[in-house]
């Protein structure tokens, strides 16, 4: 997922998302107030794709924990995201990671003082794509490389299209 803008840039707005290093959780809840909200559509265990299990150091054959959930504005999907976390991550006081339910995953590790992103990718993914493969039309994404306490952990975030054209509304809104 490396590639940072290639051919296509995203607008300005959508790089201030893309680009954020803060809690996205924390955002979306200031954006949508109570109407945030989790839906969790998979969690399980199994093989991490290549490129993520080298990205997180793991053995050939080695486990992660798969938690893929869509974040909401009430009942309204805007953006989807994964995350890998192998077994050692899930350790000691980490081990809650296993079990959020539809609490979100950024609250809980933005909250942990020894929290580090490692490496921020971003890309335009769309339909076919091999983490992602229900996207009917192209959109922006991002992969982090976090770390707790030395432990490694990905997350994905993909804005659906729908996510950047309400946010095009309301500035558009405010500016009238």
């Amino acid at each position: 997922m490396r590639q940072l803008f290639g051919t296509r840039a995203p607008t300005a707005p959508a790089r201030s998302w893309l680009l954020d290093e803060e809690s996205l959780t924390r955002r979306l809840r200031e954006r949508w107030g109570p109407s945030f909200r989790v839906q969790v559509t998979a969690h399980f265990w199994a093989l991490p794709a290549r490129d993520e299990a080298r990205l997180l150091g793991l053995k050939a054959g080695a486990q992660a924990l798969i938690r893929e959930v869509q974040l909401c504005d009430g009942d309204e999907p805007y953006i989807c995201a994964r995350t890998v976390i192998p077994g050692t991550t899930l350790t000691g006081k980490h081990r809650q990671l296993a079990n959020l339910g539809t609490r979100p995953l950024g609250a809980a590790i933005f909250a942990d003082p020894s929290l580090r992103r490692k490496q921020l990718d971003v890309a335009q993914l769309g339909p076919g794509d091999r983490v992602f493969p229900d996207l009917h039309e192209r959109a922006w994404g991002r992969r982090s490389l976090f770390t707790l306490e030395g432990k490694p952990l990905i997350v994905y975030e993909v804005f659906l299209p729908e996510f950047f054209e309400e946010r095009r509304q309301e500035l558009t809104a405010r500016a009238a």
